[in-house]
């Protein structure tokens, strides 16, 4: 939604390097199918090899302007379609391998031998590096598994206000699997907070010399189960405030209470 031009996608992935981020998340759909190719467009000007590490995602066909055949939104995990948006997100990127290949959602036609099948060509091919899942649960994710054994990854919804997947857990099954987590909407609806709320975090914020976004960051790094965060912001400064918050280490005291805002009421 940026609508960057080239030279501020160069900008912002200089930034993100300089700042210790070289892991840029996309996805076929982003921009109505055209944010890759943009990205691309920086990459191949930039020529930064390995520096840079991309992750991308397939499966969801959405109708659109870019995509006039499409006249329903549903799931698509056919080897072939698979295999072919690999292979398109390659071409747009201008890179020779995807570094993460993730399933955006799970559908409920999914055929498991299929994904399996499609996920071994790209990985014996090098047009893919690991592969993974993105808004799995565990059931969903445990048949897939026992086919092809090698996901790595499960990027989920994780944030001081969606935090289930840290109390039913399913990010302890992740470690137990080998799985990494990464949570996408860090910072959960946080733009649309009662004021209120805002200002019970803010208070404990400063505590840390630190602003809210920080301090929601600074919480889903205290989890030992080291989940890796999407941080989805194309704003330079909070891009270098999220460094920062990554040194941050909250008390036991401090992360229950940020829970407690987000829930309502104490643990049990």
């Amino acid at each position: 939604g940026a609508n960057f031009n080239t030279q501020q996608y160069q900008q912002a992935i200089e930034h993100c390097l300089a700042n210790g981020i070289n892991s840029f998340d996309h996805a076929d759909i982003y921009g109505d199918y055209t944010t890759e190719g943009d990205f691309g467009v920086a990459l191949k000007v930039m020529q930064l090899g390995n520096a840079v590490k991309i992750i991308t995602k397939c499966g969801i066909e959405m109708p659109c302007a870019n995509k006039p055949a499409f006249t329903i939104k549903k799931y698509n995990y056919s080897k072939q379609y698979i295999i072919q948006q690999a292979e398109q997100s390659l071409s747009n990127l201008n890179v020779d391998s995807i570094d993460l290949f993730l399933l955006h959602r799970p559908s409920p036609l999914m055929h498991f031998e299929e994904i399996a099948a499609a996920f071994d060509i790209l990985i014996k091919s090098g047009k893919v590096k690991a592969v993974g899942v993105s808004n799995f649960t565990g059931l969903q994710l445990e048949p897939l598994l026992k086919v092809y054994p090698t996901i790595t990854t499960n990027q989920i919804e994780l944030n001081w206000q969606a935090n289930m997947p840290i109390m039913d857990g399913l990010l302890h099954w992740h470690d137990m699997q080998n799985i990494q987590t990464m949570a996408w909407g860090a910072l959960g609806n946080i733009a649309n907070i009662e004021q209120s709320t805002y200002e019970q975090l803010n208070k404990i914020a400063i505590q840390y010399q630190i602003n809210v976004n920080q301090l929601l960051l600074a919480w889903l790094w205290k989890l030992p189960t080291k989940v890796k965060v999407v941080y989805g912001s194309s704003n330079l400064q909070r891009i270098t405030d999220a460094a920062v918050a990554r040194s941050i280490t909250l008390t036991d005291g401090d992360w229950f209470a940020i829970l407690e805002i987000a829930r309502g009421t104490a643990v049990a």
